[in-house]
Order: C-alpha cells, then sequence, then structure tokens
C-alpha cells in the first residue's frame, strides 16, 4: 500500500488503465479477476486522491487574499 502511495498520478493513471485492460480478458481465474480488481480500485483512490488534492490548491490559489 505504501508503495502506491509513491506512484505519480500519471503512473497510477496508467497502471489502473492496465488493470482494467487485463480485467476484460475473458480468461482470467476468478482469483485473480478478485485480486486485480482490488489494485484497480486502489489505483483509482490514488488518483482520485491526487485530483482532489490539485483542486484544493486551485481553490486555494482563487481565494483573494486579506
Amino acid at each position: 500500500q505504501s508503495e502506491l502511495q509513491t506512484l505519480s498520478f500519471n503512473e497510477a493513471r496508467t497502471a489502473l488503465e492496465l488493470a482494467i485492460g487485463k480485467l476484460q480478458a475473458s480468461d482470467l481465474e476468478v482469483e485473480e479477476m478478485a485480486s486485480l480488481y482490488q489494485r484497480a480500485e486502489a489505483y483509482a483512490e490514488r488518483c482520485r486522491n491526487g485530483l482532489e488534492r490539485v483542486e484544493q490548491d486551485v481553490i486555494e490559489w482563487d481565494q483573494p487574499s486579506t
């Protein structure tokens, strides 16, 4: 899990795209599919966290300074 936090947004997005591509393959074992799905969820969460952080930065930049 800690290695996931070190991924950049682009790395997490690419890993998510690869995981989704593998999940779309019909020849996966159920256990492999479940594990891959969990990893895809973790990559998606990493991407969401990165986007939320950027969104918060933009909101703060947009605030008038007093």
